[in-house]
């Protein structure tokens, strides 16, 4: 393919030099670049003054590396800055919720393996930065696309029953009675116990180094 124009996002930028950088871009047809950008951050570059973290931008890079099958670094030759998500700069929570979507994108893919799906769903998600109400659903719903691309959404369909309306292969008393118990109903998980909220459990003895107190809670 030789040189490519392309559509991405930064996720990850470092100094290489003083006037080079190296960088991790979701683009939309390529997937997920390492990049060098040489001479990026001169001001009279094709890059805009450099690269930032968390900006979309128009971009050409160079697909010898990707052709060759080499583990080398793709070379970026342009990025012309285009969106900036000004959101995710608001508040420091903001910027937090922004980086969680990067960190998502980066260590859920392939590199060099494209999904156009989870790009597409990543750069809304940026955009909803800012407000604590839609960006809090926006990482929910990146998350399900990367789920959905990657092969891993789960099941949620009703279990099998049998003619008397009992599960499939469980059949213990324990279990016949939380189901009577919470059929109809929501479960939920605790990520501090290894139970479903609200079933029945025996008392066991833990050890103190064993347990996982909340976040904030003293260190025991």
């Amino acid at each position: 393919m030789g040189l490519v124009s392309d559509t991405g996002v930064c996720v990850r930028a470092w100094d290489w030099s003083e006037t080079s950088q190296t960088l991790w871009i979701i683009t939309r047809t390529l997937g997920l670049l390492r990049c060098v950008a040489k001479v990026s951050k001169r001001a009279n570059s094709a890059f805009s003054g450099g690269v930032e973290l968390m900006t979309r931008g128009e971009l050409a890079v160079s697909t010898r590396a990707i052709e060759k099958g080499s583990q080398s670094l793709s070379t970026l030759t342009a990025w012309d800055l285009a969106e900036i998500f000004p959101g995710a700069r608001a508040t420091l929570a903001s910027f937090h919720v922004g980086m969680a979507m990067l960190d998502l994108v980066q260590h859920a893919l392939h590199e060099n393996d494209p999904h156009e799906a989870v790009f597409d769903a990543l750069v809304p998600a940026l955009r909803e930065l800012g407000d604590p109400a839609r960006e809090t659903l926006a990482v929910a719903r990146l998350a399900w696309s990367i789920l959905a691309e990657t092969g891993h959404t789960p099941e949620l369909h009703p279990p099998p029953l049998t003619d008397s309306g009992r599960l499939v292969g469980m059949h213990s008393p324990r279990h016949e009675s939380f189901m009577g118990q919470h059929r109809g109903k929501t479960v939920s998980t605790s990520p501090y116990s290894t139970r479903l909220a609200g079933a029945p459990c025996e008392p066991r003895r833990t050890d103190s180094r064993d347990e996982v107190s909340p976040p904030g809670a003293p260190a025991r």
